[in-house]
């Protein structure tokens, strides 16, 4: 290659000497926007997460006879890439036991115990579209039945998201549901969604050193093709229950 000329030569463009391809780098950079340009994506052009852009390149140059003449036939090149926006997963706790705090592990749990726990998500990019939190929950430990599911939650001391739920509902499978639908966030940098939600535990019988699972699931969708996108987190949070002990003498 000659810096002063605006062409690249070959391994054999001045001998018959193989030593290997000649190559060319081209270097650029590329800001991701906030937004599809309208009308993609509309109403909600905000990206989202698992959003995905295509990156195409194409490079086209003229062979050349020799160093001044051109052969009038040209050879093309191209190459692609496609890059996501990363998702985030959700997770679960038990937060809080009767006002204590967090219990240690592996506490049991007794009839009438209030139980706080706590549902978080950290946004990446802070906008989303039909954006849910549901936790479902085992029976017959805790039966939302019956229950005002408006009554027992509220916003953690984490979150930093700006959008409350517009409906928290009892769903299928003993579930609770908090839907935000959708949100436009103006800035570039994610915020954490969180919920505690307080529920008591019931008197209904439940065998002793049986522990037991509460499932948390994100869902929202993208913004193109409105693919729906799930995050669940099952974890072991209560070690048993605690149920009397019956002996006859």
């Amino acid at each position: 290659y000659y810096p002063n000329h605006q062409w690249i030569n070959g391994d054999l463009a001045f001998d018959d000497i193989l030593q290997g391809a000649s190559t060319a780098v081209l270097s650029y950079q590329a800001v991701i926007g906030q937004s599809y340009t309208p009308p993609a994506g509309a109403p909600h052009s905000e990206i989202n997460e698992g959003d995905s852009f295509g990156n195409n390149a194409t490079v086209t140059a003229t062979i050349m006879e020799d160093e001044v003449n051109l052969t009038g036939e040209d050879q093309s090149d191209s190459s692609s890439t496609t890059s996501t926006i990363p998702t985030s997963t959700i997770d679960i706790e038990l937060a809080d036991l009767n006002g204590n705090g967090a219990p240690p592990p592996g506490t049991e749990l007794r009839p009438g115990d209030e139980v706080t726990f706590s549902l978080t998500y950290d946004l990446v990019t802070g906008d989303y579209e039909n954006f849910t939190l549901t936790a479902y929950l085992p029976l017959p430990l805790f039966d939302l039945t019956g229950l005002d599911a408006s009554t027992i939650w509220q916003l953690g001391t984490d979150n930093t998201n700006p959008n409350s739920p517009s409906s928290v509902t009892i769903g299928p499978g003993n579930s609770l549901i908090f839907t935000f639908d959708d949100y436009v966030n103006s800035g570039t940098d994610g915020s954490t969604i969180q919920i505690d939600f307080t529920l008591t535990v019931s008197d209904q019988p439940f065998a002793d050193q049986r522990s037991f699972n509460v499932l948390a699931e994100s869902s929202q969708t993208t913004t193109l093709d409105k693919t729906e996108i799930l995050s669940s987190d099952d974890v072991t949070l209560i070690a048993s229950v605690a149920e009397p002990d019956l002996s006859i003498t």
